[in-house]
């Protein structure tokens, strides 16, 4: 199936050029993980003190929104940089050899524009599939709360169904990437024509969601101990090393996903200069 195809050469793509998104991605999430961390450390300090510092938990609820949007444009620039510059790699190899990739002039405000549009239309879609979804999944459960195989499936399902329709939004971000933005009636016409390879895709993605989620079960991820020992630290590395391949993998067959569809399989970008696997 072309959807499983395209998530194997997403990942084919991070593992065989694991330098390269190391150097697109190192930067940025350093610095998110450094502002996160000190607002973090901010917040159980006042946690801490709920009983003894009034003031203290005045002065953190009062700059609360302050702290909200900083945390959310720093998520936004950083995560769009990391974004383009994977984008680009994947569809046209583009690769400075450096750590500090900046987009070029208007790529940045152009991808946030995308993922603002993105947003804002996948809301009017969940709107619709939620309608049609929810009062199934709601009919699954039992009196007791007890969760049926029924609503398993049903769920699935939904989990796929949405995942496919949001992949084929999210078209817009590789095409503002590359600089050449697509009409939303493109988008549209992309989704119905190819659901089929959007729907195998999905459903790809949402098995490597379970397997991930089926050893960090296994593992016992849940219920990690909060002492610090060398057990704990190394958890901790494996969670944060899957954490970044999934982020990382979640824009890679974005990009595959129009490499497949919009050059490819039309020919009206021009041939790929990316190598395949294989290749």
């Amino acid at each position: 199936m072309k959807g499983f195809n395209i998530l194997y050469v997403a990942m084919w793509r991070i593992l065989s050029n694991l330098n390269v998104a190391f150097r697109v991605s190192i930067v940025w999430l350093t610095v998110s993980a450094i502002v996160v961390g000190y607002f973090g450390i901010q917040y159980f300090s006042v946690v801490s003190s709920l009983t003894s510092d009034t003031e203290s938990i005045s002065s953190f609820t009062s700059s609360f929104p302050m702290i909200f949007v900083i945390v959310f444009v720093l998520a936004m620039i950083g995560g769009s940089i990391i974004a383009i510059g994977w984008h680009r790699f994947c569809i046209l190899g583009e690769d400075d050899g450096g750590f500090n990739f900046w987009p070029k002039k208007g790529l940045l405000w152009l991808y946030i524009k995308a993922v603002l549009a993105l947003f804002f239309v996948s809301l009017l879609v969940l709107i619709p599939v939620m309608i049609v979804f929810l009062p199934l999944i709601g009919a699954t459960v039992l009196p007791t709360g007890e969760e049926t195989m029924t609503f398993h499936i049903v769920n699935a399902v939904f989990s796929v169904v949405l995942g496919a329709i949001i992949a084929g939004i999210s078209l817009f971000l590789p095409a503002a990437a590359v600089g050449r933005p697509i009409r939303f009636s493109k988008v549209m016409g992309l989704i119905k024509s190819q659901f089929l390879v959007l729907l195998s895709l999905s459903f790809a993605y949402y098995l490597l969601e379970l397997a991930v989620s089926f050893v960090g079960t296994s593992l016992g991820f849940a219920n990690l101990s909060l002492e610090f020992g060398l057990g704990t630290i190394l958890v901790l590395v494996v969670i944060v090393l899957a954490g970044w391949f999934l982020f990382m993998l979640s824009i890679g067959y974005i990009s595959e996903l129009y490499g497949t569809l919009l050059i490819d399989e039309t020919g009206e970008e021009g041939a790929r200069t990316t190598p395949q696997p294989g290749q």
